[in-house]
């Protein structure tokens, strides 16, 4: 379930699945009105920004492939526009602004990994590479450099403080909470 910022709306999809189509299904608590976004997508993920004006999704570019990649939509589902960024929606965080995200790459799975659903099942972990990453343009930063990671770390449940000055995460190998600082 996903509360939609500024809105009177909760939101609900199946888990991520490699050869399942996901669809994002929409309530409006006053209402009570159905929408349905997003569908079509094998593998996808959702997480709406803080606005609530877009939505990040995570999708496979095509069944039952390891090919993950990112994009963004409206929150109509419109305006799909890819970021051609390796991640899953599990692994990223807006920013405040909602113009950027926080993100770890899956880096160091086996070719031969299906994804999401090897990830998920923990079947495999990645060894992360951390960015912010501008949505509209899809441009780049590193926010930590290679030499500086403690380990091989596999990050999801990405939180921060108001400021945007320190992005905490979790390990989900070894369940330790970790913190990047900018």
């Amino acid at each position: 379930f996903l509360a939609v910022p500024k809105s009177e709306k909760v939101c609900y999809f199946p888990s991520p699945e490699a050869n399942t189509e996901g669809v994002l299904n929409c309530i409006d608590l006053r209402s009570k009105n159905k929408t349905t976004i997003g569908a079509g997508l094998y593998g996808a993920d959702y997480l709406w920004s803080p606005n609530g004006k877009k939505i990040l999704v995570s999708y496979l570019s095509e069944k039952g492939s390891n090919k993950v990649n990112l994009a963004t939509m409206n929150q109509s589902g419109g305006e799909f526009k890819g970021i051609n960024f390796v991640s899953s929606a599990k692994k990223c965080l807006w920013a405040n602004d909602s113009k950027a995200i926080f993100c770890g790459s899956f880096t160091g799975l086996p070719e031969y990994a299906v994804l999401p659903n090897d990830w998920e099942q923990k079947k495999y972990y990645s060894a992360d590479t951390f960015w912010k990453v501008e949505v509209e343009n899809g441009k780049r930063q590193r926010i930590v450099d290679l030499e500086e990671l403690p380990a091989k770390l596999d990050a999801v449940e990405f939180v921060k403080d108001s400021n945007e000055k320190n992005l905490f995460f979790v390990d989900r190998q070894s369940g330790n909470l970790y913190r990047i600082r900018f």
